[in-house]
């Protein structure tokens, strides 16, 4: 089975995360500010980017993760943040999504 991860000291996790890379591509709703980044872990209900500087706990952004030839388009919330990256809670997935986020978690998970 793939790592699950849980991050120590944070609140607890609707769904296991993942160790899946990809790479990421995060814009601020309201400033427009754009980050590129890579997920550390990821799940259906969220992620965590590594990504310097931060957006700010609270923050809507709009996200696209990609990762071998597949990739997705979602709408998120900055759940928690930190010096080194941010978690993500997906708020809405573009069509399609969630049928290449369960490719990239089984592909782990037959690992």
């Amino acid at each position: 089975m793939g790592t699950v991860s849980t991050p120590s000291g944070h609140y607890p996790l609707r769904a296991p995360r993942y160790s899946i890379v990809g790479k990421v591509e995060l814009i601020d709703a309201q400033s427009e500010t754009r980050l590129l980044g890579r997920t550390k872990n990821l799940s259906r209900n969220g992620c965590f980017v590594e990504a310097t500087p931060s957006f700010t706990q609270g923050a809507n952004v709009r996200l696209r993760i990609s990762r071998d030839t597949a990739g997705i388009v979602a709408v998120g919330r900055v759940a928690h943040s930190e010096p080194k990256g941010m978690g993500i809670a997906f708020v809405t997935i573009e069509t399609g999504g969630l049928a290449v986020l369960d490719n990239w978690i089984a592909g782990v998970q037959s690992q």
